[in-house]
């Protein structure tokens, strides 16, 4: 994964398909030198799913600070907008959800969500949002 954010930064969204490749391939050496016996697809599909999430979403991050990407450095500006964002979300939610919540939003899922403050969390967030393009 660190492969995968090095090459995303310094070659663009091109790294992509390169280092997925090689993903495959030495992913598919390590089990075919196993010591012992595991199931291959189920394995593969863990070491997929790590690496998309972390890996591909990770580097989307730093695709947006590469100098490439953005020249002017408008990308770092992207990121903490985003990240801002995600930050009004959760708390506007934990705060609203705490002080107003009766109603669960899925009980089996989380018992701790409520639909209040998945309200609270979006208008916050949308608040937030306004206020920072003024």
């Amino acid at each position: 994964m660190l492969t995968l954010g090095i090459a995303v930064y310094n070659k663009g969204t091109a790294a992509y398909g390169a280092v997925s490749v090689l993903l495959l391939i030495f992913g598919f050496i390590w089990y075919i030198n196993a010591q012992k016996s595991v199931d291959v697809l189920d394995g593969s599909w863990r070491r997929l799913m790590v690496y998309v999430w972390v890996g591909v979403l990770g580097s989307y991050g730093l695709l947006l600070i590469a100098p490439s990407s953005f020249p002017d450095g408008h990308g770092l500006s992207y990121l903490f907008g985003a990240m801002l964002l995600a930050v009004a979300n959760d708390s506007g939610a934990l705060f609203t959800g705490r002080r107003f919540g009766r109603h669960p939003l899925n009980a089996r899922l989380s018992p701790n969500k409520t639909r209040e403050g998945l309200i609270g969390g979006t208008v916050v967030t949308l608040l937030v949002a306004y206020s920072s393009c003024r």
